[in-house]
């Protein structure tokens, strides 16, 4: 699948939420995939998104993108793969990326992740679940907190 269609599947779901009981759905195909710790409805479930519009995609059977539940997990795992590119790295569109937040003092662990639908002018463009309890795009300036693994 390519990045167009990934981007297409993401934008999909844009609306699911935690309000009417949508973003279930994506809980549920997550814990069907594979292995690994089931998600439970009421943790954040940003990295499950993610994991499933790559399950979607079929780039967890080819490996490419892990299934992950959590931010941290992911990172370890792109940068286990050699996939990982620092803060300063400027996205594309289809990339991973993670940010670390200024709440928690920038620690350089990741707070939150989305798919990258288009960089302009300096700012990111995304597609996320679990942003204001539902799936939104957003647009975030490319700062020092973002991280980024790259398709």
């Amino acid at each position: 699948m390519n990045t167009e269609k990934v981007i297409a599947q993401a934008k999909a779901w844009l609306g699911c939420n935690e309000y009417d009981g949508s973003f279930r759905q994506i809980i549920d195909v997550y814990n069907s995939i594979g292995t690994g710790i089931p998600m439970d409805y009421s943790w954040p479930w940003c990295a499950c998104f993610v994991s499933w519009v790559a399950d979607q995609a079929g780039y967890i059977e080819k490996k490419i993108i892990p299934k992950f539940s959590g931010c941290q997990n992911g990172i370890d795992w792109f940068k286990a793969m050699g996939q990982w590119k620092d803060k300063g790295f400027i996205p594309k569109a289809g990339d991973i990326i993670f940010f670390d937040w200024a709440y928690d003092g920038m620690d350089g662990k990741g707070d939150h992740t989305s798919i990258v639908e288009k960089v302009e002018n300096g700012i990111v463009y995304t597609i996320e679940g679990n942003s204001g309890d539902k799936v939104c795009s957003t647009g975030l300036p490319i700062t020092p907190q973002v991280l980024v693994s790259p398709l």
